[in-house]
């Protein structure tokens, strides 16, 4: 549980990061719609999978690729954590 913290706080850090989100982490503590914190159209989604990708060296199918999927923060970071390789023990 404790890997999937770290995947939520650091997809929140991309989310900040690549958007210029000016949200405080407590601010950001209980979201677990990203829509919550703000609106998000089709350019700002892409530019959040792209520092997505950066950060976790995952990659997003198209295929796969829900809008909806990038809105819902506990459904994203299972998502990223299924696909990133399992630390070392």
């Amino acid at each position: 549980m404790e890997r999937n913290a770290d995947i939520r706080r650091r997809v929140l850090q991309v989310l900040r990061d690549s958007l210029s989100v000016n949200l405080s982490e407590e601010e950001m503590a209980g979201a677990v719609r990203l829509e919550e914190l703000f609106g998000m159209d089709s350019m700002a989604a892409l530019e959040f999978l792209v520092g997505l990708e950066r950060e976790f060296g995952v990659r997003f199918a198209p295929e796969q690729i829900e809008f909806d999927l990038l809105k819902d923060l506990p459904r994203l970071v299972r998502y990223i954590a299924e696909r990133m390789p399992a630390p070392d023990p």
